[in-house]
């Protein structure tokens, strides 16, 4: 019976005597993955810094309408002026006091939260695009190549897709970003809300209905994209969940087991102290820490490092 045919490149006994067929196709796998998602970062960053200029520019507009609220009109002063002066035609005297309406003035109550709301949404707008522009900036440094060709270069290529994995480039990038500009729409509308509620009831109800309506959108596409994997509506809070819920849950079960360890730990000394009334403080104080100090470790040693070529074969 024959043996099965492979359906891949038996490996020369000796590595790098394959007269350089191995590392032929590893750049090339390697290209096309590099490529592929600086492509897709790039086009993501361009559509970001579209959006947050629009969205900094509706959100100034509407700055120009509430901050002046903050404090009182001039016009109001000598509008005030002009009527006392009418109303007295010259015959009191000029020394008299006259009620401005500044030395009165307050602001509507929601207003200042209005002009907080606004002022949060644009400085995240501005910087979420600020670290899109800088994004762009790492990915043409990444691609960057130092002339030197061959083994050298493949390994600098390396280090960085590596250090971009390792420091998290990609999930900064592709998640925090958008997210923040999310948040900045969420709060602009909010603000944006309270302030057409009090200027108009029906023109705020009918923006809350609209509101509303993407919301429930909003969501419908989140738990679908977390259900299903291979949705299409998948969204940088949908990213986020995916990689930080399976952390975010150990960490919550690690807390619960130091604490409970904790408190284990505290009430066995608690006893002992119990059992010995003329233990002295200094003892216990020792004690105590040496127990804190076994549960929560100052650092712990970190793993050791490992051989750049021992590291690229393992890659390939």
């Amino acid at each position: 019976m024959a043996a099965p045919a492979r359906a891949y490149a038996v490996p020369p006994p000796e590595f790098g005597r394959d007269g350089g067929e191995f590392y032929r196709h590893y750049d090339k796998i390697a290209d096309q993955l590099d490529n592929g998602i600086v492509k897709g970062l790039k086009a993501s960053l361009d559509g970001l810094l579209i959006f947050a200029g629009l969205f900094a520019a509706i959100n100034s507009s509407f700055l120009a309408l509430t901050l002046p609220q903050m404090s009182a009109n001039p016009v109001d002063d000598t509008n005030a002026l002009l009527l006392e002066l009418v109303r007295r035609n010259g015959t009191s005297p000029v020394d008299l006091p006259v009620d401005l309406p500044s030395k009165t003035f307050s602001p509507k109550p929601h207003i200042p939260l209005v002009n907080h709301l606004l002022m949060i949404s644009l400085a995240s707008a501005l910087i979420a695009a600020f670290f899109a522009v800088s994004g762009k900036q790492w990915l043409a440094n990444y691609q960057t190549l130092d002339g030197s060709g061959g083994e050298k270069q493949r390994g600098a290529q390396l280090k960085r897709s590596r250090s971009a994995e390792r420091w998290g480039l990609v999930p900064f990038l592709d998640v925090a970003i958008p997210l923040l500009l999310q948040f900045a729409l969420v709060i602009f509308a909010v603000g944006i809300i309270i302030y057409l509620v009090r200027l108009d009831h029906a023109l705020g109800y009918t923006i809350v209905g609209l509101a509303s309506l993407a919301t429930i959108f909003a969501v419908y596409a989140l738990f679908v994209s977390l259900w299903d994997p291979y949705s299409p509506y998948v969204t940088p809070v949908s990213r986020f969940l995916k990689w930080s819920g399976p952390a975010i849950l150990l960490f919550v079960i690690w807390v619960v087991v130091m604490i409970a360890r904790l408190v284990k730990s505290l009430t066995a000394v608690a006893f002992a102290i119990a059992g010995d009334q003329h233990e002295s403080g200094i003892v216990v104080a020792r004690r105590t820490r040496h127990t804190i100090k076994g549960i929560f470790p100052r650092y712990r040693e970190g793993d050791m490092p490992v051989h750049f070529q021992a590291d690229f074969v393992g890659r390939i």
